[in-house]
């Protein structure tokens, strides 16, 4: 513990000296003209107004992924800007406007089912965070948030509005956005990073204004951005936001009859100044949050499922870590939430993240509770990043679980090293402690990787010593008393072919050395819990273990056929019944999701260890995903997924199935209805025959009458049982009415 500290102490120390800064803004810069005494534009989605007669044009674009290539279709963009809020207009000009695709789906659904402008703006200009804002031809809009130069958090969501409109010359958006929603500095004259990028459907192209430079890739880079000048004298607006809600419904299980309940709550953010931010939530409720998807899980391991509840996804990339010592779900997965507080935001090159929360029994009726026990915990979760050199971070996080009687700690230490364009040094030691523990068990990642448009290499290095534990708080999957470490490679080619477009043809190679780590608990334990098993002689806890990857990905431009994938692992594995060799192969296909029709197959197949029955068995997977777009404004989605397990002798053990049918229907882009249905069935035929069925129906019609102001009507219902007739577990129907309220 006294080595972890110190070595905080020296990088925090010292991290001023190392920060480096270049004052060259390039050849890829904007300025943006001040509307002065000019009204703003009405955002409708035409650009007639006489505001953007005063912006300067900006073209030029490529595509993205060949950069000497200009671009098929030409793009125009305009910035104006007043006291509170950034203008930007697109004129996306088309050759064949009729062949436009332009779907209509839910904020932050796929809209890249349709065509597609963005634009990334960093505020900070520190050249590692900033924002992107989407916009379809439909007008429906995306926003994330983007951090450590090319993380996404696609949780984020701003305030702000964009009318777009399809013409005889193309189509044409108008974007308004409050400064608000940004973290900048309080210089009178700003300097920010921005890029724009269109993406044509139909074409499979993505044309940037600026080129991505050497390092290519998917991801937009914030350190690569072109430069936004000439912005002055700006406000960041209402200091202080407040979310009360009103819910009230009914609801039903098996062991209660039918009551009515009303509840209220409150969220609320206030901007302490233009770079951070408090938030807080006093009885959240989260009626309209979908539940997570029935999944077949053949491992011992718990699924992660993400998280989705508003006030937990609020900032949460400022506490990501290479090992998750931090997972949101963990706060309230067993107790009622009673409050939360979560601050966020940077001051100077430092980003901070404070998280508090309390769960215990507050007497209101919950939606898709997976336990009826009320457990009574303090959670807090602190983190601080401190920027180096340009692209580059060391940090530190503190997450600790307080119940009455013990507790579960973990500290870790974190640095993201950047040099050049390519090569990315990422490190991680940790520490947990726990009541009971008699030692303080630590985990080690070290990780380099270099990537250019052509080659992505890594090599990693990975210890989990056989204690530690961070599941209270975290999620690392992991069996008590046993830990592992290893080394591994991997090897990438990804020339683009002529043949395919231009598109990336992928075909990698991976290894890994790997070794178990054991204390004496765990075998005392699995002796204690499988009297009549024996441990096989082969095994060796100081066992050496290799294990072998291949993979090959191909996407096509102009084809029906949108992608194909292939992988085959190759492992030598240890568990204390069996040393043993597995194999497995995975064929996916995922053909063009700019047709109405779409769907992704994926089949597998291979061996694998039978942890219920402690044997060698087979697995056979088959998974489907299908979507159908009837109307811009419908859409069917289907899934599928069926796997079947036998014995080392060939006897099917197990069978499973898995399968959702979701409708979503949109009057219009603020009001929508959903439907969805998930069922699995599960058999097994071990020491006897034994069925699992489960099935949830969920119902949910929403509406945003004003922005972040919206109105749930939710109707949910769970049933399960081993026997062939389900039962009903729990039944909801709950109305939720919440306001944005400005101060």
């Amino acid at each position: 513990m006294t080595l972890l500290f110190t070595i905080v102490f020296i990088l925090f120390s010292f991290a001023s000296s190392l920060y480096a800064h270049k004052g060259d803004l390039g050849h890829y810069v904007v300025r943006a003209q001040p509307l002065g005494e000019i009204p703003p534009p009405n955002i409708d989605g035409v650009l007639t107004d006489a505001a953007w007669q005063k912006a300067l044009p900006v073209s030029g674009f490529v595509w993205k992924d060949t950069p000497d290539k200009p671009a098929s279709e030409e793009t125009v963009v305009y910035i104006v800007y007043d006291r509170h809020h950034l203008y930007v207009g697109f004129r996306c000009y088309d050759s064949e406007p009729h062949k436009i695709v332009n779907r209509i789906t839910r904020r932050g659904g796929d809209v890249f089912y349709s065509d597609v402008i963005s634009f990334f703006i960093d505020p900070y200009h520190d050249h590692r965070t900033g924002y992107k804002f989407v916009s379809t031809p439909g007008g429906v809009k995306d926003d994330n948030y983007r951090y450590n130069d090319s993380e996404v958090d696609f949780t984020w969501e701003g305030i702000w509005w964009v009318e777009a409109n399809i013409d005889s010359e193309g189509w044409m958006a108008e974007f308004k956005i409050p400064f608000s929603n940004f973290r900048f500095s309080d210089a009178k004259k700003q300097v920010w990073g921005i890029n724009f990028e269109r993406f044509i459907r139909r074409k499979r192209e993505t044309d940037t204004w600026k080129p991505p430079g050497d390092h290519g890739g998917f991801w937009t880079r914030m350190s690569a951005l072109g430069h936004l000048v000439g912005i002055e004298d700006i406000q960041s607006g209402k200091q202080v936001e407040i979310y009360p809600h009103i819910i009230g419904g009914g609801t039903e299980s098996e062991e209660t009859h039918i009551s009515g309940q009303s509840d209220i709550g409150l969220d609320f953010q206030y901007r302490l100044t233009n770079k951070l931010r408090v938030s807080g939530t006093v009885n959240p409720d989260f009626a309209q949050v979908e539940g997570d998807q029935l999944e077949i899980n053949l491992t011992r391991f718990p699924i992660r499922f993400p998280e989705k509840r508003p006030f937990f996804i609020q900032g949460n990339s400022v506490f990501a870590t290479p090992l998750e010592l931090y997972y949101s779900r963990r706060i309230g997965s067993r107790g009622d939430i009673l409050w939360g507080t979560n601050a966020t935001g940077k001051i100077g090159n430092y980003t901070l993240g404070i998280i508090s929360s309390r769960t215990g029994n507050w007497d209101y009726f919950g939606l898709q509770k997976e336990t009826t026990a009320r457990e009574t915990a303090g959670f807090t979760v602190v983190r601080a990043k401190r920027d180096l050199f340009e692209k580059s971070n060391v940090g530190i996080l503190y997450a600790g679980k307080e119940l009455a009687e013990e507790n579960s700690r973990v500290i870790g230490l974190d640095t993201s090293i950047a040099r050049g364009e390519n090569l990315i040094l990422t490190g991680q030691i940790a520490q947990s402690w726990n009541t009971g523990d008699g030692q303080l068990p630590r985990a080690y990642l070290l990780t380099i990787t270099r990537g250019t448009d052509l080659f992505n290499a890594e090599i990693s290095m990975e210890r989990i010593e056989a204690e530690f534990s961070v599941n209270q708080t975290g999620f690392i999957q992991k069996e008590a008393h046993r830990g592992w470490q290893h080394v591994g490679t991997q090897l990438e080619y990804t020339p683009r072919l002529a043949v395919l477009g231009h598109e990336k043809f992928v075909i990698g190679t991976g290894s890994r050395l790997s070794q178990g780590l054991y204390t004496a608990p765990y075998f005392s334990d699995w002796k204690r819990q499988h009297p009549n098993l024996q441990i096989n002689p082969r095994f060796d806890p100081d066992l050496l273990l290799l294990s072998n990857s291949v993979w090959s990905r191909v996407k096509f431009r102009e084809l029906f056929l949108e992608r194909v994938d292939f992988i085959f692992n190759y492992a030598r594995e240890a568990e204390l019944t069996e040393v043993f060799w597995t194999r497995e192969a995975k064929l996916m296909f995922r053909t063009d999701t700019a047709k109405r029709f779409s769907t992704t197959l994926q089949i597998g197949m291979g061996n694998f260890y039978n942890f219920a029955q402690k044997y060698i068995g087979e697995q056979r997977s088959f998974d489907i995903q299908s979507t159908l777009r009837p109307k811009n404004n419908l859409t069917l989605e289907l899934m599928l997924a069926v796997a079947q397990t036998s014995t080392p002798v060939g006897e099917i053990d197990g069978e499973f199935i898995s399968n959702s049918v979701r409708v979503t229907y949109l009057l219009t882009r603020d009001f929508f209805f959903r439907l969805s249905t998930q069922a699995f069935w599960g058999q097994t035929h071990y020491s006897k025959k034994e069925t699992n069925l489960r099935y949830l129906i969920s119902g949910l019609i929403g509406w945003e009458y004003s922005p972040k102001s919206h109105f749930f009507l939710a109707y949910n219902e769970s049933r399960g049982t081993l026997t062939r007739s389900p039962r009903l577990e729990n039944r909801v129907i709950v109305a939720k009415v919440s306001y944005l309220w400005n101060l």
